[in-house]
């Protein structure tokens, strides 16, 4: 089945942009891999995106670093190396994917304050990040760390724990937990039995609630198995899934499509992979017409925008500044996730997405010893002209005719004023 078939097309749909589809699924656009695309058909753009690159054993490496560093308790390292291997990783979308998980069920090295645990949770959460809705929810909901970001160590028959049911019928199912407490009740009840217990699940069948649980239109004696299940059938929850993806990987503001809505989450209900539902998603939305998809870009993205195609470097000093600019990869801020959208626009967020730039172009060792724009340029067949290298780079619709003016000027200044022109731009904020 074509992509043209399984996702709803916009109204407006018009030739296909390589440069925001691929800005959209892996938050940087490589400028060689920009150009070979554009040759090729959009069904080879999706497949690109899936599949990433060939896997060396560098990728393997930084898999050890990470575990060496959970295994010590070194959050501040484990951080570093958790945003090497987000700039490094031969399979960015997956990364994405990944990210977009934790996001949506709010899991925190922070909360969880088990760095074992959380590490060996994304670990498993990685390898299923493209599987279908329901494989991932089978597993999330049955993972000592879901328990433990949630307070939700201990779930006694006598005393269910009600964060776990308010948080899965809000931020999963979208309904008010206010308006919906049997529900609530009933969830938290069919996690009665579960304990975390160094940092892992126990199952003790004797505390837990063997009553009928009513959830929807389906009641039984249910278990977090049976729970995942149910939610992976049920409309409300498909509908949510699909929203968050819009405003994830599509736009964070306006009106969300209803039947971007409807057939998204259509796909979702019929076990459709995830890896593939979103993909198609974005090369349809937001890689056909639709220019009104915009994105504002988080901290994280602006990072990788710079970091992935100037060949920059992770390090600690980078990795506490995007923390500090909001974006700490460990830890989403609340339950619903990092903050989004309009969060990120004030005068003061802007300033430091300079001050990130400038220090991917410092020349110090703990800001990985700045790019060379012009070499990189070169290394992705540009030759001598860096000046297009940047403007393919970070932004998808060139640059505005009335801002070429300005732009002159500051090409006469070098490479690095040149990128923090461009970096100051509504344009490069806006995905």
């Amino acid at each position: 089945m074509t992509m043209d078939q399984t996702i709803t097309q916009p109204t407006s749909a018009g030739p296909f942009h390589v440069a925001r589809c691929l800005r959209k699924a892996l938050c940087f656009v490589d400028p060689a891999q920009k150009r070979r695309l554009s040759k090729t058909s959009p069904e080879e753009v999706v497949s690109y995106i899936l599949k990433g690159e060939a896997t060396d054993n560098s990728l393997q490496e930084l898999r050890l670093l990470k575990s060496q560093s959970a295994a010590a308790g070194n959050v501040g390292l484990y951080r570093t190396w958790r945003l090497r291997q987000m700039l490094e990783s031969p399979h960015p979308f997956r990364e994405m994917m990944t990210l977009f998980w934790l996001d949506l069920f709010a899991i925190s090295a922070l909360r969880i304050k088990d760095l074992p645990c959380y590490h060996a949770f994304c670990e498993g959460l990685e390898e299923r990040a493209l599987a279908p809705w329901g494989e991932v929810l089978g597993y999330v909901l049955q993972q000592p760390a879901f328990l433990a970001n949630l307070r939700a160590e201990r779930n006694y028959r006598a005393m269910p724990n009600r964060q776990l049911g308010e948080f899965i019928v809000k931020y999963l199912m979208g309904r008010e937990p206010t308006q919906t407490q049997d529900t609530v009740t009933a969830v938290a009840r069919s996690f009665t039995g579960l304990f975390v217990r160094g940092g892992e699940l126990r199952r003790y069948e004797y505390e837990h609630d063997p009553a009928i649980k009513v959830i929807g239109r389906a009641s039984g004696d249910f278990w977090p198995k049976d729970v995942a299940k149910l939610l992976a059938e049920d409309t409300d929850t498909a509908a949510v899934l699909a929203d968050r993806l819009y405003r994830w990987f599509i736009a964070s503001d306006g009106d969300i499509p209803p039947n971007f809505r409807d057939s998204v989450a259509k796909r979702i209900l019929a076990g459709s992979a995830m890896g593939d539902v979103t993909v198609e998603a974005i090369a349809t939305w937001a890689g056909r017409g639709n220019t009104l998809a915009r994105r504002i870009k988080s901290p994280l993205e602006v990072f990788l925008a710079l970091a992935r195609p100037f060949k920059g470097r992770a390090t600690t000093a980078l990795a506490d500044l995007v923390a500090e600019l909001g974006w700490d990869l460990l830890h989403p801020t609340t339950y619903g996730g990092w903050p989004k959208g309009r969060d990120w626009m004030n005068t003061a967020q802007w300033a430091r997405r300079i001050s990130l730039a400038e220090g991917l172009l410092r020349k110090e060792d703990r800001f990985g010893g700045g790019v060379d724009l012009m070499a990189a340029a070169k290394s992705a067949d540009y030759g001598d002209d860096w000046p297009n290298f940047l403007l393919d780079a970070l932004l998808d619709d060139g640059l505005p005719p009335e801002l070429r003016p300005a732009w002159e000027r500051h090409l006469q200044r070098g490479p690095g004023e040149a990128l923090l022109f461009l970096v100051a731009l509504p344009e490069f904020q806006l995905s």
